[in-house]
């Protein structure tokens, strides 16, 4: 998996439309049904409108706040508050039981319509 992250304030929020503090493009892969590799990438934006109240978002929103840019001394304590706030947004498990039974009780109502 390989992580960009970019600060720039000519990012917006999709949702609030306000200025983000930040966005990480993660490259993101599975296997399909029929064996093949998928991949690509998902940007995940912090916005600190949106995200204030995400308690993985609070520590490296302050980071951003106090610290204008990245240097030797800051960076393992920013390495670690991102990788947080990965761990806290990013996708859930998907248990394959679970998808196939709420495909099942999908496929069960489309046929009664």
């Amino acid at each position: 998996m390989s992580i960009e992250v970019e600060r720039s304030p000519h990012l917006l929020c999709h949702r609030c439309e306000g200025p983000l503090v930040l966005a990480a493009r993660i490259s993101t892969g599975w296997i399909n049904a029929s064996g093949a590799a998928v991949s690509g990438t998902r940007m995940v934006p912090l916005c600190d409108h949106c995200d204030h109240d995400r308690p993985a978002s609070l520590g490296l929103l302050a980071f951003c706040r106090q610290n204008a840019s990245l240097t030797d001394e800051n960076l393992d304590e920013f390495a670690a508050l991102l990788s947080g706030w990965l761990v806290e947004i990013g996708p859930a498990n998907i248990d394959d039981a679970d998808l196939a039974d709420a495909l099942t009780a999908w496929r069960a109502e489309s046929e009664l319509r």
